[in-house]
């Protein structure tokens, strides 16, 4: 009789659950709807809601754009400080500390900041692809 492989339990993640939940109120927030509603490119003969990327310029759907904080949330050269800060970075925000990227600019932009972590020694590292 074979034995059965008991799956060894992950340990539960507080820091990533609590991000977790930080980004579905960031996604009701009233400001990133304000954003989402300035950058909508009108008047395009394309179908469905197109928004332009502050960065390239170039117009893209909703599914490939993202409301990018201008500003690291979690600062690349202090690392993780403390929930009260990460909170106040993420939702405490204006119409002018927050941006719409496409996913290409999105990405190149969190590699950089992933590269300043790697640098300083600080939080979260890997790498976007």
């Amino acid at each position: 009789m074979k034995k059965k492989k008991i799956k060894k339990k992950k340990e539960f993640n507080v820091k990533g659950y609590i991000f977790g939940a930080l980004r579905k109120i960031w996604r009701w927030h009233p400001v990133r709807r304000q954003i989402l509603a300035l950058a909508k490119v009108n008047g395009c003969n394309l179908v469905g809601d197109w928004f332009a990327c502050a960065k390239c310029d170039q117009i893209f759907p909703k599914k490939q754009v993202q409301v990018d904080h201008i500003k690291p949330v979690i600062d690349p050269a202090a690392g993780f400080t403390t929930w009260d800060s990460v909170i106040e970075a993420m939702l405490n925000v204006t119409l002018d500390d927050v941006q719409i990227l496409c996913f290409d600019c999105h990405r190149l932009k969190t590699n950089t900041e992933n590269e300043l972590r790697r640098k300083y020694g600080t939080g979260h590292t890997s790498r976007r692809k």
